[in-house]
């Protein structure tokens, strides 16, 4: 008489997160103000002789982004 074999335990698939239960809304990425430390990272730039783009909020993690022009020999 046979053995039974065993089956395999089926893939688990991470679920996706529901549209809206994670990060921040496009308005709350807005950013018109740097503070703190967005703040005197965005004095160096413009010290070292770049400028600053545009800044905002990262959608998931609500961390400053700064998008600047920085000169090659800086």
């Amino acid at each position: 008489m046979a053995t039974p074999t065993k089956r395999k335990p089926a893939k688990r698939r991470p679920r996706k997160a529901k549209a809206g239960t994670r990060g921040i809304t496009a308005l709350e990425c807005r950013l018109d103000t740097l503070s703190g430390e967005g703040a005197s990272v965005r004095e160096r730039i413009e010290n070292e002789g770049g400028y600053v783009l545009g800044c905002y909020n990262d959608p998931l993690g609500k961390h400053p982004i700064i998008f600047a022009v920085l000169p090659i020999d800086s």
